[in-house]
């Protein structure tokens, strides 16, 4: 089987939409906010075989302890090829393409067991896993019931800790009160908070591209007395 790996393009958007598809099942809302928000075409590799993309991988830009990582997401393979070679072979290729760019490896998530056993087999070591603690509650169990958001944006006002902060506004069609939240992230977390979103009906964002973000940041320790860190002074004035 005659393949060529490269970097993608923007004209094969329109085949890797059918390829994640097919592969995750995810439907065009989801695919429109990656391929015009966190996907780049420098960012991406792909498997071609006989002219036509039939595996792709996408990474983000990722570092711990002082190393340059990149975090690789969205691993496909065209499901009439897959078992003969094309992934490991993508991956191999984007190992080496990205060390010939200087970063010192590369991480991913896996979805089930079996992935774990197909990355371990080419050389991939479980670094960060998740544990499970069970824990005894101090006093007998409290009901949980699920509340609108608006209940929520109540309630948290009326538990918010000293120096808390709510933004409040005003709906600009029905006029109602309502919460504000204000956030920062980063491409990479687009997808993410777009499936946050969907969780709370009623809920939308507005985005906007930020350059630089300065402020003032307080931090509170366990002990609940603040700490100076970046940017403050110590006298409340702004570095």
């Amino acid at each position: 089987m005659q393949c060529e790996y490269r970097s993608a393009r923007e004209g094969d958007v329109p085949a890797l939409r059918e390829l994640w598809k097919e592969a995750f099942g995810d439907g065009d809302r989801f695919l429109d906010q990656f391929f015009e928000g966190p996907f780049a075409p420098e960012r991406s590799r792909v498997a071609v075989v006989e002219g036509a993309v039939s595996g792709a991988l996408y990474w983000f830009p990722a570092s711990c302890r002082g190393q340059s990582l990149a975090y690789l997401y969205g691993v496909a393979t065209a499901a009439r090829l897959r078992g003969r070679g094309l992934c490991s072979g993508l991956m191999a290729d984007t190992q080496a393409y990205l060390s010939a760019q200087g970063i010192d490896g590369m991480l991913l998530v896996p979805g089930s067991a079996s992935l774990f056993r197909f990355y371990a087999r080419l050389g991939y070591a479980p670094c960060c896993p998740q544990g499970r603690m069970k824990v005894q509650a101090a006093g007998p169990a409290l009901p949980l019931k699920p509340v609108s958001p608006r209940r929520y944006g109540e309630l948290r006002r009326t538990l918010l800790p000293p120096g808390g902060v709510c933004q409040e506004g005003k709906g600009m069609y029905s006029g109602a009160a309502t919460s504000i939240l204000l956030c920062v992230i980063n491409k990479g977390q687009l997808v993410e908070f777009e499936n946050i979103i969907h969780r709370y009906p009623g809920t939308f964002a507005y985005l906007s591209q930020v350059k630089e973000v300065v402020g003032n940041f307080k931090h509170i320790n366990k002990n609940g007395q603040q700490e100076n860190r970046l940017l403050d002074d110590g006298s409340d004035g702004t570095l």
